[in-house]
């Protein structure tokens, strides 16, 4: 047998006969988009992330290839480890996730959110087991947006606070000048504020009077029962018993 690389060996199927190159380009190219299953019977020491490489290699597989049973039985089985299922399919993520969904392996709506969950969707990515739908809407929920987590990680957190301060007026007692700042930093960093002068100043001026309404030597209420923002539920008593700012 001549070797060159459209004669060499390419592979051994199951009955132990050898493919050159050239076989193996015309097989992929029959079953490759039609069926990758049978490709795998007919090559058992193939991996399926073999098999998509190879039809890489020989440029087949630039279109859409459709699940096979192999492939939602793998899904099932590693869900919801989308890292270790791409992996494995040679896929990429979204593909993974919307597969999944339609296979109804995502969790429902009303499952719990982890702490590990909420930061992932403050970096503007879909934690595991989530639709993209039920990302977006709890973000909504919270008052977090793409543009503000966008234009967060376009900006140093120095030049930040920095731009804050410049919308909070220097004539305020120095602490409450410093929470003033601070809470409006973590309003951008949870993904509510956006980093624009306009966005800033907004917000400078809102967490100015919930933290005027913290000190009553400012004129702050008494009652623990008092709104501490004028657009929100939240009240004096949940900030004070709050742990979320420490300085």
């Amino acid at each position: 047998m001549t070797n060159t690389r459209n004669h060499a060996i390419s592979a051994i199927d199951r009955n132990g006969r050898a493919h050159s190159t050239n076989e193996m380009k015309v097989v992929f190219r029959k079953l490759y988009h039609i069926n990758i299953d049978a490709i795998s019977l007919m090559f058992p020491d193939m991996t399926l992330k073999a098999i998509h490489r190879r039809a890489e290699s020989y440029r087949i597989s630039g279109k859409y290839i459709k699940f096979t049973g192999n492939d939602l039985e793998l899904m099932r089985r590693l869900w919801p480890n989308y890292a270790a299922i791409c992996e494995e399919l040679g896929r990429p993520k979204w593909q993974v996730m919307k597969r999944c969904y339609k296979l109804g392996l995502s969790l429902p709506d009303s499952a719990t959110w982890s702490e590990d969950d909420l930061a992932i969707l403050r970096q503007g990515k879909t934690p595991i087991g989530r639709t993209y739908k039920a990302a977006s809407s709890k973000r909504m929920k919270l008052g977090i947006t793409l543009g503000n987590i966008r234009s967060m990680q376009a900006i140093e957190p120095d030049t930040l606070i920095k731009e804050i301060g410049e919308h909070v007026h220097e004539g305020n007692r120095p602490h409450i000048r410093e929470e003033i700042i601070y809470s409006v930093y973590r309003e951008c960093l949870e993904g509510r504020c956006g980093a624009s002068p306009a966005a800033l100043a907004k917000a400078a001026a809102k967490a100015r009077t919930a933290v005027y309404k913290l000190h009553p030597e400012r004129g702050a209420p008494v009652s623990m029962d008092a709104k501490l923002f004028d657009d929100g539920s939240a009240t004096v008593g949940d900030r004070i018993s709050s742990d979320t700012f420490h300085f």
